[in-house]
């Protein structure tokens, strides 16, 4: 669906046409949402992050079309917005991270080891079923059957029907991101 013939100032007024912004921003996407992706994996090293900002760039660009300066160039625009929108990301995260640790810096420190364990057991935990929430369905499904239900991945394939190749990326690619979501908050 590359359609170069077409300039973006073209492709912003035909975003404002109703009959036709639907063709326009998926010429948009399909011209600029690589080199995004692109952008932000080189600077996040984390291709979900890079996945998600993506996602949420083209869909703000959607909600402000109406918005769009013709005379600006919508490529800057869009490298501007993932930038942002990357910093947003990891600022939430961070308090979030920041928020957690000032909560149990009020505990007391006479708690007893046992209990200090507990409770970073079960902060780790909880990051990890964060991070796992963070995976797409059907690797979440696969890693799940594996780690909670203690399937083998050739199980995991005769259960969900795929190969045992496909099973074995797919753990491969969920330890990955849950390695980088819990090295992001260093634990």
């Amino acid at each position: 669906m590359k359609n170069t013939k077409l300039s973006d100032s073209v492709l912003v007024e035909m975003l404002l046409s109703p009959k036709m912004e639907l063709k326009a921003f998926d010429m948009l996407f399909f011209r600029y949402s690589e080199g995004v992706f692109g952008f932000i994996l080189g600077v996040s090293k984390d291709y979900y992050i890079a996945e998600e900002v993506v996602q949420n760039v083209f869909i703000l660009l959607w909600k402000k079309r109406t918005l769009l300066d013709k005379t600006r160039s919508l490529k800057s625009l869009l490298f501007s917005m993932a930038h942002n929108e990357m910093i947003s990301l990891f600022r939430k995260q961070k308090s979030e991270h920041t928020k957690r640790e000032n909560f149990y810096a009020a505990f007391p420190s006479e708690l007893s080891e046992e209990t200090e364990y507990e409770i970073e057991f079960k902060n780790l935990r909880e990051l990890v079923d964060q991070a796992i929430n963070t995976l797409p369905e059907k690797r979440q499904e696969i890693y799940r059957l594996s780690k909670e239900h203690g399937l083998s991945n050739k199980e995991i394939s005769e259960r969900l029907s795929i190969s045992l190749k496909t099973v074995e990326n797919q753990m491969t690619a969920a330890r990955r991101t849950l390695r980088s979501y819990i090295n992001f908050f260093d634990f």
